[in-house]
């Protein structure tokens, strides 16, 4: 039943609406919402204000290695295990992750850890809560109730779904598989100033700019279609006939390249794995990788 959304990785609101009758409980819905440093808006108390059917919140910067200065990487399995369980996230069930702003920041980075984490029946909710709200279904507004915990625990940790600062050195230099940039073009150039204090600008020699804007529909908010999204990888000389053996997929904290992994994915190509520590780690003011800005790239 739920194969053709899972191969997909996104589901639209009509189709969330009809399994929302059909499931019941089987069903988990989460508010996956994050937004950049600077910020004035809380996703959290947005949540408390309206969400869809009885979704809990997810926090990124909460589920994460505390363990290292880098922002939201991917903890260790037992800390996941205790939060998708105490978000009543069992192993049986169906997830749909959506974003208050839309598909691009926060739903797709959950997507993409619980498959590292060997949980496969999750999708994005393609437009996320403007598109539900388009579409004329009612969004939630009493206060929400604690769910119930569940048990959920690591079915397989997919290691080749993550790649490190070294792996990605190794990958430019050697320019062996594409390297994927999410962020927008002119923090790619160096020409607009990183997010994040302290950061150098410019992006990872050899390394491509596809900001995930670029994979939305500006008009419904919602992921272009296959034969659209193909064509953005083929201006980027990635071809599918003959496709990579790899591609990485960055941006600045690891947040938007999981939005290209996401694509990726859509259109069938699982041999995708991001660089956690992104811009983060690499642009980092004490780091000592070497970096390209427009002059030199």
């Amino acid at each position: 039943m739920f194969d053709t959304y899972i191969q997909s990785g996104i589901i639209s609101s009509q189709d969330l609406h009809m399994l929302m009758q059909e499931l019941g409980t089987r069903l988990r819905l989460v508010d996956a919402t994050f937004v950049l440093p600077g910020s004035t808006e809380n996703p959290r108390d947005i949540f408390e204000q309206m969400r869809i059917g009885s979704a809990v919140f997810f926090d990124v910067d909460d589920v994460a290695d505390k363990n290292t200065p880098l922002p939201h990487m991917l903890p260790k399995h037992e800390i996941f295990e205790k939060s998708m369980s105490n978000l009543g996230i069992g192993n049986d069930d169906f997830v749909v992750v959506y974003g208050q702003g839309g598909i691009v920041l926060g739903p797709p980075r959950l997507w993409w850890m619980l498959k590292v984490f060997g949980h496969d029946n999750v999708v994005v909710l393609d437009g996320g809560l403007p598109a539900w709200q388009a579409a004329g279904f009612k969004v939630m507004q009493a206060q929400p109730i604690a769910p119930a915990p569940a048990v959920f625990k690591t079915r397989e940790y997919r290691q080749y779904m993550i790649t490190d600062m070294l792996a990605v050195q190794s990958a430019s230099e050697s320019e062996s598989c594409p390297i994927i940039d999410a962020r927008p073009l002119d923090r790619f150039t160096g020409e607009a100033s990183e997010p994040r204090e302290g950061m150098r600008s410019g992006h990872i020699p050899s390394s491509i700019s596809l900001p995930c804007s670029a994979l939305i529909d500006p008009q419904t908010g919602q992921m272009k279609d296959k034969i659209s999204l193909k064509s953005l990888f083929e201006e980027k000389d990635i071809n599918f006939s003959t496709p990579p053996s790899r591609i990485i997929t960055t941006c600045g904290s690891g947040i938007t390249a999981c939005v290209i992994a996401l694509a990726l994915f859509r259109l069938g190509y699982n041999n995708f794995c991001v660089y956690d520590g992104s811009w983060s780690e690499w642009g980092g003011s004490d780091s000592s990788a070497r970096i390209a800005r427009a002059d030199s790239a």
